[in-house]
């Protein structure tokens, strides 16, 4: 509706802006951050951040000027002053009669209050390290000022890091990355449990005896860790010689320390095309391979260059496990001693979609995945997934201290370049990289291929070359590995020395064994197949066919899942039929691009989803999309099947991931959706699908009272754009007075809704024209048809069920709801847009009722006060229930009632369902 009434009153906290102007364009991307902060997310929470400067927040008076400034902001709103945000870039300021700067002044003023205030406000400093994009000063006089207010910029900064109380500081490169580490830094601050808003507003918390900076299961994590880095990446024993359950040989018992060579000047000046000549002049004697360890020892940042397995992620295992095993750290060089590793697999980073040119790769996104990763890690092992944020805090905390990390960084090739996803996560390591400290190291890994480009080349990051194997490193590989696997094989003194001889003579004598033997990856499965059967294949078409085998045996043996979460099934021979097509058209296609062998056959995900499912479902999708932009009609005969076959995928919680399925759900809408309830009748009247729900007695948080419900209908949808579109278009509809009698309003002009396609849930509606529409819907239909008591909602959105807190459960899952699962870190999955209704139906009650959690704001009859006032008249707040798209799972349980609005309040989440409680 055209007027539109205020919110509840929001729990307001201050944050104080200190910096001199040349920090104008930060200091607007931190109003801009809480503007958005507070609009996503603390609004919803009924909070607000408000920003306070001099610029906005301070007017003319008599006195000292910064006195006043100060007067006006600092200790205007000291009550309610949660943090101090410094920035400084290149200059200081302008003296004041007390402080080398009103920024300096400022600072003071708030460390007075944190001594009266036991702590509050909190103090974060940020630190540009280059000029800002107006550049240095040309006028030589002007530069040595300049240089001056610089060097006063960096002896404060060495006060407080120097000088108790001591202060972390961040430090970023330019304008571009401050958005990035500030947003990282302050999510992190905002979400953390132990704010005074979050206690106020009684959200879940960790153990409160588990600090950010003290977390028990930070330990639990990183042992997890090392145990994973330890197993080896193929199988040590056949499975299908019985021996499969035997103790297993890990990777610092067998690995062999990698050598490797510097780039020469030929690889800095290469291009793509003849970067294969620069490896093979490197390769061929020009300089001696060193241990890599040895190079690493000094250098700060470091990629380690690769073929396909040279050992690159053995590597970045090995280190991780001794870093993390207390015996074995003395292998280590003393630089990277006593430091924390942290292992990113790069192609688990999720990069967001359909970026455009200008968008920056952002920090948040490694460390999103490292999140992740605990979660992952804690759960599968049953090792309190509670306690992953906290973990993730005393991480971060522990990283920030002397030594600091060692950040490892694994497959950048495994990446794709296209879309610019290569180019993006190399945008969000530079940002990490600044957002660190520089005690911190960094090694990231790469196939050549994807660091041959010189846009793709990381600035300050020294290059190292694996070399093959030589004699030397594969003569230990196999003594090591003989040693360590004697006692599973029961081998003799003398049947191991055998064993030594016979695969050391055949790796150097038999040139086929010898070229594979240069890659520590296939020595070692050379190593499985010759200790498992005591022989080796005397031809190399045989020595592949066994090896594929057992990599075969392995890989049926674990429970691979598609990037959908479905399991795949395939029995060995169709398994390998699509193996080999992949194999001989990637071979086929690389002969016909490349001349040089040295590439790699890369394939692409089409074709691995073309080879193991030809009629992928996507094509389904694509195939609607193409109908409408044909102008297709709905009624033609082209239409049906792709629609029949589009709702057949919706209804499959398994078929589609959560942006395919939003899309399928779009493409349908334009098709035409004819599921039940989603659509009219024949007579032109919203079909509302009715699902009975059984009665119950249900408990309303907030010690709102106790409801005894009785069993009634609930609409399986809410209310979508094409049935609340018959009540506007309807002459006798929305306009009429008649259905707004007993309503504290008239009807006026109806918001438009932000998307429109036909089977979503209309949005932006008041409660007053929810009410209308019950009215008007009621009179066509015959029957009562009203908005549902929170009372009746709950135990619709519960399943009937005392013990479930979500409709599916009692536990939030990934992708079983359209919310924002990457606030709070619940999930991946943030769409930032409604859906078509029922697209979840893991996510449905156990009486079928779709989209309880999430997608949009239902209302409900009742008050908020007052939940058994259902009366039509007065402005006083009524419920909200069950959480939109843009909000997290903290506040789509089924129980919540954290928000309300007054009746004439319409927003874009804010939509709503039907009920009947009389017979239909």
């Amino acid at each position: 509706m055209s007027a539109q009434a205020s919110p509840q009153l929001l729990q307001t906290y201050h944050i104080f802006l200190a910096s001199p102007g040349d920090m104008n364009d930060e200091r607007q991307m931190v109003r801009e951050f809480f503007q958005d902060y507070n609009r996503t997310t603390a609004n919803h929470q009924g909070l607000e951040f408000k920003v306070i400067d001099w610029q906005n927040y301070s007017h003319a008076g008599v006195g000292r000027a910064q006195k006043l400034i100060t007067e006006q902001t600092l200790t205007q709103y000291q009550g309610s002053l949660v943090l101090l945000v410094g920035l400084l870039g290149q200059r200081f300021g302008t003296p004041t009669d007390i402080y080398e700067s009103g920024t300096e002044e400022e600072f003071q003023t708030a460390m007075k209050f944190r001594a009266e205030q036991g702590g509050w406000p909190e103090i974060k400093w940020f630190f540009r390290q280059e000029w800002g994009k107006q550049g240095p000063p040309n006028n030589p006089q002007q530069l040595m000022i300049a240089s001056n207010q610089w060097q006063k910029v960096l002896d404060f900064k060495s006060q407080l890091q120097t000088k108790k109380p001591l202060f972390l500081t961040a430090d970023f490169a330019s304008t571009d990355d401050f958005k990035d580490i500030f947003s990282h830094d302050l999510l992190l601050w905002l979400h953390d449990p132990a704010r005074p808003w979050h206690k106020q507003k009684n959200l879940p918390s960790p153990d409160p005896a588990l600090t950010a900076q003290d977390s028990p299961y930070l330990t639990v994590w990183l042992k997890l860790v090392r145990d994973e880095c330890a197993q080896l990446p193929l199988p040590i024993l056949d499975g299908r010689m019985g021996m499969a359950s035997a103790s297993p040989i890990e990777l610092p018992d067998i690995f062999v320390p990698l050598k490797t060579i510097p780039p020469s000047k030929t690889w800095q000046e290469t291009t793509a095309e003849t970067i294969a000549l620069a490896r093979t002049m490197m390769q061929d004697g020009q300089q001696d391979p060193q241990p890599i360890l040895d190079l690493l020892q000094d250098q700060r940042l470091a990629v380690v260059i690769g073929d396909p397995g040279s050992g690159k992620s053995a590597l970045i295992n090995q280190l991780t496990c001794l870093l993390l095993t207390d015996n074995l750290t003395h292998l280590l060089p003393d630089s990277l001693q006593g430091r924390i590793p942290l292992r990113i697999i790069l192609r688990r980073v999720q990069i967001p979609a359909h970026l455009d040119a200008t968008a920056q790769g952002q920090a948040a996104w490694l460390w999103e995945s490292v999140k992740a990763d605990i979660r992952a890690t804690l759960s599968n092992s049953q090792q309190a997934e509670h306690q992953a944020e906290a973990v993730f805090s005393t991480l971060q905390h522990q990283l920030m201290q002397p030594p600091g990390g060692l950040i490892l960084l694994d497959g950048l090739d495994e990446v794709p370049a296209a879309d610019q996803r290569r180019v993006h996560l190399l945008q969000a390591i530079r940002a990490l990289v600044s957002s660190l400290p520089t005690h911190t190291r960094f090694i990231i890994t790469a196939r050549p291929y994807a660091y041959t480009d010189p846009c793709w080349r990381l600035k300050g990051f020294s290059e190292f070359f694996l070399t093959p194997f030589d004699k030397e490193q594969r003569t230990q590989f196999i003594k090591g590995w003989y040693n360590t696997a004697r006692s599973r094989f029961a081998l003799y003194a003398t049947d191991l020395k055998q064993r030594v001889e016979d695969l050391l003579d055949r790796v150097e004598h038999q040139p086929h064994l010898q070229e594979l033997a240069e890659r520590p990856l296939l020595l070692t499965l050379i190593a499985i197949l010759h200790a498992s059967g005591g022989r080796l294949p005397e031809d190399r078409v045989k020595l592949y066919e066994e090896s594929v085998d057992l990599l075969l045996y392995r890989w049926r043996q674990e429970a691979f899942r598609d990037s959908d979460g479905q399991q795949l099934r395939l029995d060995k021979k169709d398994l390998l039929a699509c193996l080999q097509s992949l194999a001989y058209n990637a071979h086929k296609a690389q002969q016909q691009q490349q001349a040089d062998n040295r590439h790699t056959a890369d394939i692409s995900t089409a074709a691995i989803y073309t080879a193991f499912d030809p009629t992928r479902q996507r094509l389904y999708v694509l195939a609607g999309l193409a109908l409408m932009e044909l102008n297709i009609s709905k009624t033609d005969a082209l239409t049906k099947p792709v629609r029949q076959a589009l709702v057949k995928l919706l209804a499959d919680a398994q078929a589609l991931n959560v942006s395919e399925r939003a899309e399928a759900g779009r493409v349908l809408s334009g098709l035409g959706d004819p599921r039940p309830g989603v659509g009219l009748n024949p007579q032109g009247w919203p079909d509302i699908d009715w699902v009975k729900v059984p009665g119950g007695v249900v408990v309303l948080e907030d010690k709102a009272g106790t409801v005894h419900v009785t069993p009634f209908c609930l609409a399986r949808y809410p209310v979508t754009n094409v049935q609340f579109q018959a009540f506007l278009d309807d002459a006798d509809g929305y306009t009429n007075p008649h259905w707004w009698k007993g309503l504290d309003a008239t009807p006026g002009t109806p918001e438009l809704p932000r998307w429109t396609e036909a089977n979503h849930p209309r949005e932006s509606v008041s409660w007053f024209e929810a009410i209308a529409f019950c009215a008007w819907l009621s009179a066509r239909l015959g029957y009562t048809i009203t908005l549902p008591t929170e009372g009746q909602w709950q135990q619709a959105a519960c399943s009937a069920q005392a013990g479930f807190v979500y409709p599916w459960g009692k536990k939030y899952l990934t992708g079983f709801a359209n919310i924002n699962e990457t606030i709070g870190n619940a999930g991946p999955h943030c769409l930032e847009r409604t859906t078509a209704v029922g697209i979840y139906p893991q996510g449905d009650s156990q009486q079928g009722i779709s989209d309880l959690s999430g997608n949009v704001w239902e209302w409900c009859l009742n008050s908020y006060e007052d939940p058994s006032n259902t009366a039509l008249s007065g402005t006083f707040s009524r419920m909200l229930r069950g959480g939109a798209w843009d909000i997290n799972q903290i506040s789509t349980y089924a129980s919540c009632r954290s928000f309300h609005f007054t009746p004439n309040f319409s927003h874009s989440p804010i939509g709503f369902r039907v009920c009947c409680a009389s017979p239909i």
